[in-house]
């Protein structure tokens, strides 16, 4: 690969972090609204580990872009940390989702 590519695959990667944080935060913000209170301890609970999970992994795509701001990681590294933290989203809004049928009862 030549440095023009890594650094493209670099700014790609950069791109989808920002866009993918946007939505961590924004669901942030949308499980503190007054709409997902938790009607028993049970939706407590979960409420409070969906929030968690979240901002530790808000947390950790700070740090992921951190690092590639400082050319700390490379396009392969990069990459494979943004699937996991792809993945990690994907169990918290389906967690989220079924919060939410629990908070409204279905």
């Amino acid at each position: 690969m030549t440095t023009d590519n890594i650094a493209t695959n670099l700014d790609e990667l950069t791109m989808k972090l920002e866009r993918n944080h946007r939505q961590v935060l924004h669901l942030i913000k949308k499980l503190c609204s007054y709409r997902y209170e938790p009607k028993n301890y049970d939706c407590y609970i979960k409420l409070r580990d969906l929030q968690k999970g979240f901002k530790d992994l808000a947390s950790d795509q700070m740090q992921l872009f951190d690092k590639i701001q400082q050319h700390g990681v490379n396009a392969t590294e990069a990459k494979q940390l943004m699937d996991e933290a792809a993945t990690r989203f994907i169990v918290l809004e389906k967690l989220t989702a079924q919060y939410i049928l629990d908070i409204n009862g279905y």
